[in-house]
């Protein structure tokens, strides 16, 4: 077993990164013998989906942000002696620039980013839901609104069974779409419609399936 106590069959404490659309997110967790114990926890509200430029690239001033929070989270993995599995999804995904920012996270905080696909997502998410002990049914189904992409996955117990991603989350649909309050009833009308064709063919996966 990599990285375990060979007395007590323990683990190092893992620290998991989320570099999502709307915030940055640090959790540490000791894992000893199966049971998962949460050691410490911050997030940093990034709203990364809001910092694209014309061109389709993150901002300097929102990746500099980035970069001071992601060495914070560095400081605080090595404080509890933790490994770091950080991933980034979907603001990251779709920003041109995304090679550097990965590239600036292992430079400048030590930190190697994953840049995970959005059905990759959606199963993290079901996982989390299922570990988290909160499901009551075998048969479940995960809907994950984010700041720059939802994930739908339907499973049942442990198994995936059908996952999908659109790119559609708030903080990205609000930027490109809203913009300031207060908001004109024609613009909400065609925001909506522009949701409801992303979704659309995600549904469609779904209603086909045979539950």
């Amino acid at each position: 077993m990599a990285g375990a106590n060979r007395a007590t069959g323990s683990r190092r404490p893992i620290a998991a990164i989320d570099i999502g659309s709307n915030s940055i997110f640090l959790m540490i967790a000791s894992v000893d013998r199966g049971r998962v114990a949460i050691v410490h926890r911050h997030k940093d509200r990034a709203r990364l989906a809001a910092a694209m430029d014309a061109n389709g690239c993150l901002r300097g001033d929102a990746m500099n942000r980035a970069m001071a929070t992601l060495k914070q989270f560095r400081a605080a993995a090595d404080h509890h002696g933790a490994e770091i599995r950080a991933v980034a999804t979907a603001a990251v995904r779709g920003a041109l620039n995304s090679a550097e920012f990965i590239e600036r996270a292992s430079a400048e905080a030590a930190i190697q980013v994953e840049l995970i696909s959005g059905e990759a997502e959606a199963e993290l998410v079901y996982l989390g839901v299922r570990l988290g002990g909160q499901a009551r049914d075998d048969r479940l189904l995960c809907v994950d609104v984010g700041g720059g992409s939802t994930e739908v996955v339907l499973g049942s117990a442990d198994q995936v069974l059908v996952r999908a991603s659109a790119a559609v989350g708030a903080v990205a649909i609000c930027a490109a779409h809203l913009g300031s309050p207060p908001v004109s009833a024609s613009t909400l009308e065609a925001t909506r419609a522009h949701i409801a064709a992303a979704i659309k063919p995600v549904a469609g996966r779904f209603v086909q399936h045979n539950w």
